[in-house]
C-alpha cells in the first residue's frame, strides 16, 4: 500500500481507470514509467487484491477489484481535495 503514496504510481493506479485499453504496456507509456516498474506494481497490487489481470487473446487486460475500486475513488477524493485534477 505504501506504494500508493508517490506520484507515478498512483498516477498508474489512476491511469487504469481513464485508458480505454488497460494493458501494463499502454498503461506504462500513459504515465511516463518503465514497463518494468508498471509491471512489477500492478503485480504487487494484484498480490494485495486491488486489482485483476484477465487473459484477453495476446493481452493481460487490467481492472479493479471492489476494494481497488474504492482505494480508487478515495484517491481521486483526496486529489481533488488538495486542488488536483480528476
Amino acid at each position: 500500500m505504501e506504494s500508493l503514496i508517490r506520484k507515478k504510481p498512483v498516477n498508474l493506479f489512476l491511469a487504469i481507470d481513464i485508458n480505454k485499453s488497460k494493458n501494463v504496456q499502454r498503461l506504462s507509456r500513459s504515465v511516463d514509467v518503465t514497463y518494468s516498474h508498471a509491471n512489477k506494481l500492478i503485480d504487487k497490487w494484484i498480490k494485495d487484491k486491488l486489482l485483476t489481470k484477465t487473459k484477453n487473446g495476446r493481452e493481460n487486460l487490467i481492472e479493479y477489484t471492489e476494494r481497488g475500486y474504492k482505494i480508487k475513488e478515495g484517491l481521486f477524493k483526496l486529489i481533488q481535495e488538495f486542488g488536483g485534477k480528476k
